[in-house]
C-alpha cells in the first residue's frame, strides 16, 4: 500500500498549490518528495512500469502545454477550460484526476495482493536502480526538461513553427509505449554485438543532438525528434531485475543521487545563459566562478555529456535487451490512442487568428523588457504583462529578455504565449542558446524578419532584430528591436576603458546596420523609409551614445515628458534611470507615455502613437 500512499501525498501537494498559493514553496517540496518516493517504489515494486509512467508523464505535459500555448496552467487556481460546452475549473479537474489515480492505484494494489495468495503464484521480481542507472536517470531527466520533451524549445532550435513540432515530439515521446515499436527496436539492436550496441546507441543519440543543435529547418526538427525517441527508449534500461533479492536495496538513495545529478546539470545549463553575471568568488573558491563564467556556448557539450551518462546502462548491459513485444490488442489500442491524442494536441497548438489594428492610420508602438518573465522582485509576471500590453492598445510591441523554453522560466515560450493571448503574430531572434532573445509582436503583416548578433567579448550576448511590415502603397514600416550590453567594470568596481566596452562597439554596429539599410545609395529621397527603433540600450540620457543620436534626424518622442517621468529601469535599492527608448524616423509622433507605476517588470513600458501617413496626424 506504499504506492497509493505516495500518490495520495502527491495529491495533497498539488491541491495545496491551488488552495494555498502563499505556501507554494512547501507545496512544491511535498510534490517533489512524493514524486521521488513514487518513482522509487515503482522502480522496486513494479520495475516494468517505471519507464511507462515517465513517458506518459512527459506526453501528458506536452498535451497540457499544447492546450495553453506552451505554458503549464495547472498551478493557476483561476484557470478553466472547456470540454464541449462544459466549463471546468482546474481545481475540479485536478481533484477528479487525483481521485481516479488513487482508485486505480488502490485497485491494482489490491489485485496484486490477492494474486500473491494464490497457490503457485510466482514471486514478483524486485527492481534495483544501480549507480550507473541513477546517473542515467538524472541525465535523461535533464535532457527531457531542458530540450527534448519541449516542442517549443525544439522548434526554436530548429527554427520551425511550434505547431509543426508538437506532433513530431509527441509521437516520439508516446510511440515507445507501443509494444510492437519496442519489439522492432529490440530486433534492430540485436543485430549488433552486445559489446558495441550500447556505444552505437549513444553515438546515434549524440549525432542527432549535434545535427539538431547545429543546423536548422525540418532536418534539425526531425533529428531532435529522433533523439527524443531514443532517449525515451533508454528508460527501459535503467532498472535491473536480478533473480535473487538483495539484502539491502540501494534504490532509495540512488533516486536521490539521480536528482542531484539532474540539479548539477541544470545549474550548468543555467549558466550557459547567465555566464556574464557571475561574480568573483573569494579564495579558495575562485575556480567555481571561473568555471561558471566560462559556460558560454557550452549548451551542446553539456547535452553530449548527458547523452553519454544516459546510455551507460545500455553500454554496460551486454546480454539482455529489455524491450519486449506485447499482445496484438495492446499494440492496436496503444497506437490508436497515440494517434488520436497527437492529432488533438496538434489542433490545439495551431495559433489563433490575428486581430488587425483598430485604427490603421494611427498606430501605437510599445517597448518593454519583460525580465525573463519575472517582476522586479522575481514573482511570475506574464499575466501582468498581458494586461499591460492589452490595455496599451499597441499594434507593434518590442520585447526584450524573452525566453522561449528555459527551465528557469517554466519552459514557456513567452513570445508564443503572449502572441496567443493577444491575438498577434510574433517574430523572434535568439541571443543565447536559441532560447533567450528578442521578440516583436504585431497586428501587421510581416514582410521580412531577420537579425544579427552584436560583438560581445566581455559581457552577455547582445543582438538586434530587424522586421519589416507591410503598411500601404507608400512602402513598408522598418522596425528594429535591440538589447545592448551593460557598461562593464573590472574586479575592483572600476569602469573598463572605453575601448573595452562592448556597448560602444555594439552601438557602432547598430549604427552601420541602420545606415546601410536606409541611407545608402539605393535609398529613395522622394519616398524615405519609415523606421521605428526601440529596445533596451542600457545607457541613460547623459551618455554620449544617446547624445549622438539626438544630433541626427532620429527623433526621441519622449523628450516632452518631465524628466522625473522618463525613467524606465527601477532597481530594488530605489535607484532609477532611463534605459529603454523608442526612436522615430520619418514618422509623425502623437501621444507618448511611460507608465512609471507599472510593476510588471523591473523595466517600465514606453508607448508612442504615430501616424501611418507622412502628412497625417495622430491624436494624443
Amino acid at each position: 500500500w506504499s504506492i497509493p500512499l505516495a500518490v495520495a501525498a502527491a495529491v495533497v501537494g498539488r491541491s495545496m498549490t491551488l488552495e494555498f498559493p502563499d505556501s507554494s514553496a512547501l507545496a512544491a517540496a511535498v510534490v517533489v518528495a512524493s514524486g521521488l518516493l513514487y518513482m522509487t517504489l515503482l522502480a522496486i515494486r513494479r520495475p516494468r512500469y517505471l519507464p511507462v509512467m515517465i513517458a506518459i508523464a512527459f506526453a501528458g505535459d506536452q498535451i497540457i502545454r499544447a492546450l495553453n500555448a506552451t505554458a503549464d496552467p495547472t498551478f493557476d487556481p483561476n484557470y478553466h477550460f472547456f470540454i464541449g460546452s462544459l466549463d471546468v475549473n482546474i481545481g475540479a479537474a485536478i481533484s477528479a484526476i487525483a481521485v481516479f489515480a488513487l482508485v486505480l492505484t488502490g485497485i491494482t494494489t489490491l489485485v496484486e495482493r490477492e494474486e500473491s495468495r494464490l497457490p503457485g503464484h510466482p514471486r514478483q521480481p524486485i527492481g534495483i536502480l544501480t549507480g550507473w542507472g541513477a546517473l542515467a536517470l538524472g541525465a535523461i531527466l535533464f535532457l527531457e526538461f531542458t530540450l527534448l520533451a519541449l516542442p517549443n524549445a525544439v522548434a526554436r532550435r530548429a527554427e520551425l513553427d511550434y505547431y509543426l513540432m508538437v506532433p513530431m515530439i509527441l509521437m516520439a515521446t508516446a510511440l515507445p509505449l507501443v509494444p510492437e515499436v519496442r519489439a522492432q527496436a529490440g530486433n534492430f539492436l540485436s543485430i549488433f554485438d552486445g559489446s558495441y550496441r550500447g556505444w552505437l546507441w549513444a553515438l546515434m543519440l549524440a549525432l542527432f543532438m549535434v545535427i539538431g543543435k547545429r543546423f536548422e529547418g525540418f532536418a534539425a526538427g526531425l533529428t531532435l525528434s529522433l533523439a527524443q525517441f531514443f532517449a525515451i527508449l533508454t528508460l527501459w534500461w535503467l532498472v535491473r531485475q536480478p533473480e535473487e533479492r538483495p539484502r539491502i536495496n540501494p534504490t532509495p538513495i540512488l533516486v536521490l543521487f539521480a536528482a542531484v545529478v539532474f540539479i548539477l546539470l541544470s545549474i550548468g545549463d543555467y549558466f550557459t545563459y547567465d555566464y556574464a553575471y557571475v561574480r568573483p568568488a573569494a579564495a579558495p573558491f575562485t575556480f567555481v566562478s571561473d568555471l561558471l563564467s566560462g559556460m558560454e556556448d557550452m549548451g551542446l557539450p553539456l547535452a553530449l555529456i548527458a547523452v553519454v551518462l544516459a546510455c551507460m546502462p545500455m553500454i554496460l548491459e551486454r546480454q539482455i535487451i529489455p524491450w519486449r513485444e506485447g499482445k496484438v490488442i495492446e499494440t492496436l489500442l496503444t497506437l490508436t490512442l497515440v494517434v488520436v491524442v497527437t492529432v488533438s494536441a496538434t489542433r490545439a497548438a495551431v495559433p489563433a487568428p490575428i486581430i488587425r489594428p483598430l485604427d490603421p492610420d494611427c498606430l501605437r508602438a510599445l517597448t518593454l523588457n519583460i525580465h525573463s518573465g519575472y517582476t522586479q522582485f522575481f514573482a511570475p509576471n506574464l499575466e501582468m504583462v498581458v494586461d499591460t500590453l492589452e490595455r496599451s492598445g499597441a499594434s507593434i510591441i518590442l520585447l526584450q529578455e524573452v525566453e522561449t523554453g528555459r527551465l528557469s522560466s517554466g519552459s514557456v515560450d513567452q513570445a508564443i504565449w503572449l502572441a496567443d493571448r493577444l491575438n498577434m503574430n510574433a517574430t523572434y531572434f535568439p541571443e543565447n542558446e536559441e532560447l533567450q532573445g528578442l521578440a516583436i509582436l504585431s497586428r501587421l503583416d510581416v514582410a521580412t524578419a531577420t537579425g544579427a548578433e552584436l560583438s560581445s567579448l566581455n559581457g552577455n550576448q547582445a543582438a538586434v532584430q530587424y522586421v519589416t511590415y507591410r503598411l500601404d502603397q507608400s512602402g513598408d514600416l522598418h522596425v528594429y528591436n535591440t538589447w545592448l550590453g551593460f557598461r562593464l567594470e573590472d574586479a575592483n568596481g572600476q569602469p573598463l576603458p572605453e575601448s573595452q566596452q562592448d556597448q560602444n562597439q555594439q552601438f557602432e554596429e547598430l549604427n552601420r546596420l541602420i545606415a546601410s539599410n536606409h541611407f545608402g545609395s539605393e535609398s529613395n529621397s522622394s519616398n524615405p523609409d519609415r523606421v521605428l527603433i526601440g529596445g533596451t540600450f542600457n545607457f541613460d540620457e547623459s551618455d554620449p551614445l544617446y547624445q549622438r543620436w539626438t544630433e541626427t534626424i532620429l527623433q526621441d518622442p519622449f523628450t516632452g515628458i518631465y524628466d522625473e517621468r522618463r525613467d524606465t529601469l527601477y532597481l530594488v535599492d530605489g535607484r532609477s534611470s532611463r534605459y529603454d527608448y523608442l526612436w522615430l524616423l520619418n514618422l509623425l509622433p502623437g501621444g507618448t507615455n511611460i507608465d512609471i507605476n507599472n510593476l510588471a517588470s523591473d523595466h517600465r513600458p514606453a508607448l508612442v502613437a504615430f501616424g501611418r501617413e507622412s502628412g497625417g496626424t495622430c491624436p494624443s
